[in-house]
């Protein structure tokens, strides 16, 4: 019931943190948006961001992703291989926009590296998305 430990980041502009997970390693990932550079220069409008701290608090490393539109992230996942941060987006950010808000996520492995993105619109009637351990 005693916090562990507590980490407060941002940049001089407007963050926010809107998702959190555990992965089995105890290393702890943070997704959110920022208006600023809190893992990178910031793209235009809020970008995406996701952060990954050891079980003692220590940060490992933080990665922002964006394109020249919106882009905000709303959950992450993690397992012991990274994690993937998904959200909304009115421009570019893993694909062509199909014009309004898309849906994307972004997978990073265990050092924060990109390795995976897709970007999803337009008329959507069935998505099947299966988690491989």
């Amino acid at each position: 019931g005693e916090v562990a430990w507590i980490h407060q980041f941002g940049s001089d502009r407007t963050d926010n943190a809107t998702g959190v997970a555990v992965a089995r390693n105890g290393d702890v990932f943070v997704a959110g948006w920022t208006e600023g550079d809190v893992g990178g220069p910031n793209d235009g409008g809020p970008d995406g961001f996701l952060g990954r701290w050891t079980p003692d608090g220590d940060p490992v490393w933080t990665s922002q992703f964006g394109g020249s539109g919106i882009d905000f992230v709303i959950g992450v996942a993690a397992d012991g291989d990274g994690a993937v941060a998904v959200g909304s987006t009115d421009g570019d950010v893993a694909g062509p926009s199909a014009g309004g808000q898309d849906a994307y996520f972004v997978r990073f492995d265990a050092d924060g590296a990109e390795v995976g993105a897709a970007q999803l619109g337009g008329q959507i009637h069935k998505l099947d998305i299966t988690a491989k351990r």
